[in-house]
Parts: structure tokens; C-alpha cells; sequence
């Protein structure tokens, strides 16, 4: 373990995805942790056979980067192989993200003698077996160390299941806003070849169950009826892809709702769009509000989770309840029907809110801070439960 004047050594464990937050949320650290205090590592699942994009990206940034092919729920391999790495390398404390990681870490920490922290970003429950998966990570969370929840709302759920509060943190997610808006590409307008006088409204975002994309069309029939030419561009693939399309179809809307599939960068294409939407009915920190608000986009989101810790109500886009496709046909129709100057006011807000409240840097310092706390045994700061 450390000694006085040693650089603090932390390992993340994740699963990639290759879209997913903690991707994203993974290498947005490692570029802003301070170097001089901490050595971040990252281990990663993937089922990408030839190799590992995270595990590149993390190399390049400067990390020790090591990855394996995801052999399933139940890899008692990789659990052997993290427990080595963390006895190798020193590690002084392990991030753990997602129930997977959190079955295996929880062994492999235990076993190296390492601490174990806990990330949180809430539960889908969008089948059968996830809801089992669910099940099971909710009472491992009871083993950790401590615990990093995404959201205010995250934490509160945890604290609901009895966990204690001096074990809990939150650590929003973040975003590089400068590096975001200096992508390059075309737009989603520019792809679809619409007009500046065409509405168009942009949601991101895995196509599952909990997200709800299907409210969304039926909003797009609603104010269709009305007499609201929009057109909706759907951005991310999934199991409800097929669904999507025949509900778009059967409602008339094949011309408008526009099923752009996965893209492994979407802010060129958010570039110009009138709003975002986003109709889920759970989330942690979602991401793509994130990544919205940082191009200057109005958001229209569903009041779940973490949303109304980033959507101000009435200054940045609107907040509306879940599974409630009038109450979301009508915000997105009062914003459309505003004037493009409105529009652009409130998305300055969204940016500037994600800038001041939302970047990697302000990030880093807390979880730098959070990693110590866990380290040394002490109680987790209120400012951060």
C-alpha cells in the first residue's frame, strides 16, 4: 500500500461498451486527474476480440491499461487476473463500475486486500434477467468499501435501501464542452438534408425499453395532428430498433422520425438541431443531456433520476413526467413554436450550466478527494453525500 510521498494508485474496472458513460466518464478522468498526486489504471471487458478501444485510449492518455475479452456475468478468470494486477501494481483502491464489476471486483479486492469503491449509476430492470442481475448488485453494494453514486436521486435510493450515508457519495458525471464543440462532421440536418425552416429534434441514446423511445414517436403523432411539422432524428441502436420503426410507420410519421442508428461520435450531428429530447423512464446521469446542453441545445426530458439535477425547468428546456407523451408533445411544441431566439438563449444556459458545473476538472478534484476519504477510512464529506 502507499507510503508518505508516493503517488496514489487507482484502478478503474469497467465494461466497454464503446457508448456507454463509463467510457466516456473513464477517459474524461484521465485526462484531468492530477498526475503528480495519482496513477489511475484501467481494466477493461470488452467483447471486441482483436483488442481493446478503451484500453488504447487510456494507454495514449497515459495510463497502465489492461483488458480482456468479456467471457459472460460469471468470469471467475478476470476476477484472478484483477486480483494479480492489483497485488502487482500496488493498487490502493479499486472503482468498480456496474453490477459486473461490481460481483468480480468485490472478489478480486477482497483477495488483493484492496479497498473497493462502489459506482453507482442506478438499475434498468428492463428484463428478466436484469432485473435478477439488479437484484443481486443491490445487496453486494452492502460489501463495498463505499459507494459513488451518479445523482443526488442515486444516492437518495441507496440511502432508502439502508446503506449508510457516511458511505455514500455523489460525483456527477462531466463533459468536455470545448472539445465537444469542436467536432467535426456533418449534421443530422445536413444528413437529412432538411432546411433551416424544417423543426428537427434530436434524441440520443440506446434503443431499450427504459428509454422509452416509443413515447417520443407517439409525441411526434401528437403533434403532427396538431399541425407541427418536426421531424425527429433517432440516434443509437438496440433490441426496440424494429419496434420504433413500425410504430413510426403505423403512425404515418416514416417521412419524419428518421432511425439514424449507432454513431461513435454525435456531436457534428446535434450541430443546428432545434432541441433535444430525451423520454426515459429511469436514468442515472444521462450522458446526452450532458452532451446536448454542451452544443447549446434546449432540452425537453422526462423528470427521472439525476435529469433535474442538469435540466433547469424553464431556462434550459423543460422537465415533463415520465410515460406521458402529451405532457411531452406539448413542452417540445411550445418550445418549437418559440422564436429561434429564445431557443438560442436557453441553450447558451444549458452550456453555460454544464461549463460551470459539469466539467472533468471539477470532476477530477472531487473524486481525487473521494479516493483519500475511502483510502484512509473516514467518513464520506457532506458536500459530496
Amino acid at each position: 500500500m502507499m507510503s508518505k510521498g508516493e503517488r496514489v494508485r487507482v484502478m478503474h474496472f469497467v465494461t466497454t461498451t464503446g457508448i456507454g458513460g463509463p467510457d466516456r466518464q473513464v477517459l474524461g478522468h484521465l485526462a484531468a486527474v492530477d498526475r503528480t498526486r495519482f496513477e489511475v489504471a484501467v481494466y477493461a471487458l470488452t467483447d471486441e476480440a482483436e483488442g481493446c478501444a478503451l484500453a488504447d485510449r487510456a494507454a495514449a492518455l497515459g495510463a497502465r491499461a489492461f483488458w480482456r475479452f468479456n467471457r459472460g456475468p460469471l468470469d471467475w478468470g478476470a476476477a484472478r487476473e484483477l486480483r494479480s494486477l492489483l497485488r502487482d501494481l500496488r493498487i490502493d483502491l479499486l472503482c468498480a463500475h456496474g453490477d459486473k464489476q461490481h460481483l468480480l471486483g468485490l472478489i478480486a479486492a477482497r483477495r488483493a486486500g484492496v479497498p473497493i469503491l462502489g459506482v453507482v449509476r442506478g438499475w434498468t430492470g428492463a428484463t428478466l434477467r436484469v432485473k435478477a442481475y439488479d437484484w443481486l448488485d443491490r445487496r453486494l453494494l452492502r460489501r463495498m468499501d463505499a459507494l459513488m453514486a451518479v445523482s443526488h436521486a442515486q444516492a437518495h435510493r441507496l440511502l432508502e435501501m439502508g446503506l449508510l450515508a457516511e458511505r455514500v457519495a455523489v460525483v456527477h458525471n462531466a463533459v468536455d464542452v470545448e472539445h465537444l464543440n469542436r467536432e467535426t462532421g456533418p449534421s443530422a440536418r445536413d444528413e437529412l438534408g432538411l432546411s433551416t425552416a424544417e423543426p428537427l429534434i434530436i434524441s440520443v441514446g440506446r434503443l431499450s425499453p427504459e428509454k422509452a423511445h416509443v413515447d417520443l414517436i407517439e409525441a411526434a403523432a401528437l403533434m403532427r395532428d396538431e399541425g407541427v411539422k418536426a421531424h425527429f432524428a433517432f440516434i443509437g441502436d438496440g433490441p426496440e430498433s424494429e419496434r420504433l420503426a413500425r410504430a413510426a410507420a403505423t403512425r404515418g410519421l416514416g417521412e419524419r422520425v428518421h432511425l439514424l442508428g449507432h454513431r461513435s461520435g454525435v456531436a457534428a450531428l446535434l450541430r443546428g438541431a432545434d432541441c433535444f429530447a430525451l423520454p426515459s423512464l429511469t436514468e442515472g446521469l444521462p450522458n446526452a443531456v450532458l452532451e446536448a446542453m454542451a452544443m447549446g441545445l434546449p432540452v425537453v426530458a422526462t423528470a427521472v433520476g439525476g435529469v433535474p439535477e442538469l435540466v433547469a425547468d424553464g431556462e434550459t428546456g423543460a422537465l415533463v413526467p415520465p410515460a406521458d407523451p402529451p405532457a411531452m408533445a406539448d413542452a417540445l411544441t411550445r418550445l418549437i413554436g418559440s422564436d429561434a431566439e429564445t431557443r438560442r438563449r436557453m441553450g447558451e444556459a444549458g452550456r453555460d450550466r454544464v461549463t460551470r458545473y459539469f466539467s472533468f476538472e471539477g470532476q477530477a478534484r472531487m473524486l481525487e478527494a473521494l479516493y483519500l476519504d475511502v483510502i484512509q477510512g473516514r467518513a464520506l464529506t457532506p458536500s459530496r453525500a
